[in-house]
């Protein structure tokens, strides 16, 4: 009786969300010497599944880098053909993403590189608020320099995510 009772637990624990979550990604970048943009998009496909225990898991969280918009469009245009090379790879992905109590790791698949990140998130009825930084040159990619203005190494990434039907209780 205690076997087939801990089975059953164990598939009731387990809420799978096989729907594409649907928001906003910002990229923060600070500018050097002085100054910073913000480039966003809405292009973000994947699958996240929750546990009734309140951690959740994601897998192939993929972002188009061509959706990028930092709302100057020199800027994207260097952004996107020399930095991101999207002409290579134009996806970014969270390969494999585990949170619990606030805090997220996984794996980060961009410009032809897979790095581990880490950091904060926050439920707030069926969204999602996920924030982390990563490094541009742990992806290959090279110091950012026009007409004399660069970019910090850190960028900052804020995700809000509707999941539909969720709640972070």
């Amino acid at each position: 009786m205690k076997p087939i009772l801990l089975l059953c637990l164990f598939f009731v624990s387990f809420k799978s969300l096989n729907a594409s979550p649907a928001g906003e990604v910002a990229l923060a970048v600070t500018l050097t010497p002085a100054g910073s943009f913000i480039a966003r998009s809405q292009s973000l496909a994947g699958t996240i599944t929750r546990t009734l225990g309140g951690s959740w898991t994601a897998q192939n969280l993929e972002l188009d880098l061509n959706s990028l918009n930092s709302g100057i469009a020199l800027r994207d245009s260097h952004m996107k053909e020399k930095y991101f090379e999207v002409a290579k790879d134009s996806k970014a992905v969270l390969i494999q993403v585990q949170g619990k109590d606030g805090e997220f790791s996984g794996d980060l698949r961009m410009h032809q590189s897979i790095k581990k990140i880490s950091g904060k998130y926050q439920w707030n009825t069926d969204q999602l608020k996920a924030t982390f930084v990563c490094k541009m040159s742990d992806f290959g990619i090279p110091p950012v320099s026009y007409l004399g203005v660069g970019t910090e190494d850190e960028v900052t990434v804020e995700a809000n995510l509707s999941v539909p039907g969720e709640s972070g209780k």
